[in-house]
């Protein structure tokens, strides 16, 4: 199995690693260490902000269309037009 390396999950895996591996009983941590592992935890948190923002994206791209219901109007309005999805090629035609 291959390992997204952008992935929120492979980045909490990692910090999991290197957290255990800093915070060991009688272990000393230093400033710059504990700095180290507070951002290690930042960058998770932003990196599953992000794949949760794209998840969301890719979702409504790819579910059908439904139209919208607005709640005490005498009409459903139509669905909302989607961006078609194309296949991208290279400039001599062939699959990228």
């Amino acid at each position: 199995m291959i390992c997204d390396p952008f992935k929120p999950s492979t980045a909490i895996i990692d910090f999991r690693k290197r957290f255990t591996r800093l915070f060991q009983p009688g272990r000393h941590v230093t400033a710059s260490a504990f700095a180290d592992a507070i951002a290690g935890l930042n960058t998770c948190v932003e990196m599953a902000r992000e794949y949760e923002d794209e998840m969301m994206v890719l979702e409504s791209m790819l579910l059908p269309n439904q139209p919208r219901v607005v709640y005490g109007a005498d009409f459903v309005s139509e669905p909302t037009p989607r961006p078609a999805l194309r296949l991208v090629v290279s400039n001599r035609g062939e699959r990228a």
